[in-house]
């Protein structure tokens, strides 16, 4: 067995690879799998996700990738600084401080504890 470290879509993965014996191997083609682009309408209910189109507005917090949340650091009112501590995302058994992007007031939050999250779902807003 080989390991190897394999990235994709900026994910970084460690793979072991069994090498065989060139009567039993096989010429395998790996087609890419087309993703549809994030889509762009916001559902109703604020904890389902909401997706970026990839250009944030300002004072959109937006999640840098899948994971699930882990707990929740203010609430609807608190005023908040650029770089405070707003939630904590747990990705990949590492846990990841999610900081506010502008100084302001905390509008909603649309996640709650222990949701799962895609990169680019917006977890909050700072008005």
């Amino acid at each position: 067995m080989k390991k190897f470290k394999v990235t994709v879509n900026g994910e970084a993965f460690e793979v072991e690879v069994e090498e065989i014996s060139p009567a039993r191997s096989q010429i395998v083609s790996l087609q890419p799998v087309l993703q549809q682009p994030p889509s762009t309408e916001l559902p109703h209910n604020i904890f389902h996700s909401r997706r970026t189109s990839g250009n944030l507005k300002r004072g959109v917090v937006a999640s840098p990738m899948p994971g699930s949340i882990n707990r929740i650091k203010v609430n609807v009112g608190d005023q908040v600084k650029k770089g405070d501590i707003l939630l904590i995302l747990e990705a990949m058994k590492m846990e990841n401080e999610i900081n506010a992007t502008d100084d302001g007031t905390i509008k909603e939050i649309l996640v709650k504890k222990g949701q799962k999250v895609s990169g680019g779902d917006i977890l909050v807003i700072i008005e």
